[in-house]
């Protein structure tokens, strides 16, 4: 039997902080959904992300909730690479063999 990741774990650098972020991988249901419903970056964020913590960001050492990071103010450039990220994990690779 195959079995896929379900879920990914990235850092990502903001506003000169390390930032860890965990995401679940959607399944081809919940991407199909997504990619033709066009969700908000915002609206993934939330529905994927799982945790995301950082040593470098007072209050996030121990994590806080996707809500609470778009909630904040300044977060939208984290928002959208993570969300351009959970995306391009939904797109399922197809090509043509030559």
């Amino acid at each position: 039997m195959i079995s896929f990741k379900k879920e990914e774990t990235k850092q990502y650098s903001f506003a000169e902080a390390l930032v860890e972020v965990t995401y679940r991988i959607a399944d081809a249901t919940e991407a199909e959904t997504v990619l033709t419903d066009k969700w908000k970056n915002t609206d993934v964020f939330k529905k994927f992300v799982t945790s995301v913590k950082s040593a470098d960001v007072e209050g996030w050492e121990k994590g806080v909730t996707a809500e609470e990071v778009v909630s904040l103010p300044g977060t939208f450039n984290l928002v959208t690479v993570v969300t351009f990220d959970i995306v391009k994990a939904m797109r399922v690779e197809a090509q043509r063999k030559n």
